[in-house]
């Protein structure tokens, strides 16, 4: 079996990435930003320059928020709550929570992985965990029950924003 030389594996590399880059960019936005939700909500952008500096958590009256702070612009993101206390390879979540939210970065070139670390003081939001595979930062949060969520973006300093409802669901007439 031949084996491919430094260059040829480069080039591999960088193609699968511009691909997987091509392919979130492909796909349509989902969702409205600033309304309370429970459904998907993703952006798709062009740009692959903003690097994430910090996460932080706060509870606030009514809701608690969590914030993905970034050097540069916000980068393609998906965010959506999953169906099961399961990961994508079928095994049990083992963060807190009863109900999970997944939160993928697209494109970030730092792969920094700070957050809030253990269990975490809030109404609703229970512990973060993050990982970075393939140039997608991923974030998995616990929260305590299933809640309304809005997504906002920021600038000055450049956010991500995602408040979780304290109200119970049924509170609402959607």
């Amino acid at each position: 079996m031949r084996r491919m030389n430094f260059n040829t594996c480069v080039n591999v590399s960088i193609l699968v990435l511009l691909l997987s880059f091509s392919t979130v960019s492909a796909q349509k936005n989902k969702g409205n930003l600033n309304t309370w939700t429970t459904k998907i909500v993703q952006r798709n952008y062009d740009n692959l320059a903003g690097c994430l500096s910090k996460v932080r958590v706060a509870k606030n009256k009514g809701f608690d928020r969590i914030v993905f702070e970034f050097d540069g612009e916000i980068n393609s993101y998906t965010i959506y709550y999953l169906p099961s206390n399961k990961d994508a390879e079928g095994e049990k979540i083992t963060i807190a929570g009863k109900i999970f939210m997944n939160i993928d970065l697209y494109g970030t070139p730092c792969e920094s992985q700070i957050y809030p670390a253990g269990k975490l003081n809030l109404s609703i939001i229970q512990q973060i965990s993050g990982g970075v595979f393939e140039g997608i930062q991923n974030y998995l949060i616990g929260i305590r029950a299933e809640k309304l969520f809005r997504v906002q973006e920021l600038t000055k300093p450049t956010r991500l924003v995602i408040d979780f409802q304290q109200k119970k669901i049924r509170d609402y007439v959607q």
